[in-house]
Formats: C-alpha cells, structure tokens, sequence
C-alpha cells in the first residue's frame, strides 16, 4: 500500500468469486485508491477500484495506526465484473 499526501491510499489486490450457477472461479485483478475525508487517525473514505475485468466503488470509515490502514466499506458498495 502506498500513500500521498495522507489523504489518499492505494494498492492493488487480486479476489476471486465463485459462481454458484456453474460453479466457475472468476479472478480478477483491482488497483484500488482510497480517498480520505480528513487526516485524522480515524474518519470515513471512498473507494475507487478499476481493473480490465472488474471496477467497484463504496464508501465506508478509515482507520489507521502505525503501520497500519484499516478500511471498511459500509455503504453503497458496487462491484462490475465481466467475465
């Protein structure tokens, strides 16, 4: 995870889903940014994510500690994958 500024974070991860219809395993690949609404140890964020197969979007709060960012998307959260 890299971060500018203090008010925006961003990483890429790699998730999987599994389809129960057919039982397929779609991976995908997401560079995500989150963006702070303050520099404060604690607050809420938006996340922004876009990959060639997948983009999702959410807001939710921001938590961070020496070494360590926690995000959890509470609201809103949308996830597009094309397969």
């Amino acid at each position: 995870m890299t971060s500018s500024g203090d008010l925006f974070f961003q990483t890429r991860t790699t998730d999987s889903l599994k389809r129960t219809d057919t039982g397929q395993t779609v991976q995908f690949t997401i560079g995500r940014r989150f963006d702070r609404d303050s520099t404060a140890a604690s607050g809420t964020a938006t996340e922004r994510g876009a990959g060639t197969q997948a983009h999702d979007s959410g807001t939710g709060t921001l938590g961070t500690a020496t070494d360590l960012v926690t995000f959890v998307i509470t609201n809103n959260y949308v996830l597009d994958v094309t397969t």
